[in-house]
């Protein structure tokens, strides 16, 4: 669906496409491939991604090295710089809950409400893409531990500001 929507935008509105999340991260020359996206973001892109549109990445050439994490085709050839090094949970902002319908997303998962209070996992479970993480920022960047938590203070608070905001929503 992904892809099919950036052809679209490519070719209708004539803007350029960026792709990012697991499956851009496992496979990212099959996407650049296929032609439905310009650019692909690849691993956590907190870092990769802002210095990249902020930059002016899109629209101009651009240097091999020049955003780390974000994979282009040159003559035919993927390039993906370096990746940047794993953002700092601590340092990440809240969700912003207010661009969704919070009660449609909680009918959507029966009742629960999704909180990130780490990123990756020990575990190599043939249908997960979190050992491919770990092997792909260990190869790279030589990155331990992979396994990060968000400060308990800060889950608590996004715990305490949700009940705040929507108690007496099921």
């Amino acid at each position: 669906y992904a892809l099919r929507l950036g052809r679209a935008v490519r070719e209708t509105l004539r803007l350029p496409v960026i792709l990012g999340g697991p499956h851009a991260t496992m496979v990212p020359e099959s996407l650049l491939r296929d032609g439905g996206t310009d650019f692909v973001c690849v691993g956590e892109g907190e870092t990769s991604l802002p210095p990249f549109v902020n930059g002016r990445g899109f629209g101009r050439p651009l240097g091999d090295d020049e955003f780390p994490g974000i994979a282009r085709l040159r003559d035919g050839q993927m390039v993906l710089p370096p990746l940047p090094p794993l953002p700092d949970l601590a340092t990440l902002p809240p969700l912003d809950y207010e661009l969704f319908d919070f009660q449609e997303m909680i009918r959507a998962k029966d009742g629960w409400v999704g909180l990130m209070a780490s990123r990756v996992c020990p575990f190599r479970c043939s249908y997960c893409i979190n050992h491919h993480l770990v092997r792909l920022y260990r190869d790279t960047l030589d990155v331990q531990p992979y396994i990060r938590y968000r400060p308990l203070p800060q889950v608590l608070g996004e715990i305490r500001d949700l009940l705040a905001r929507y108690r007496g929503i099921t």
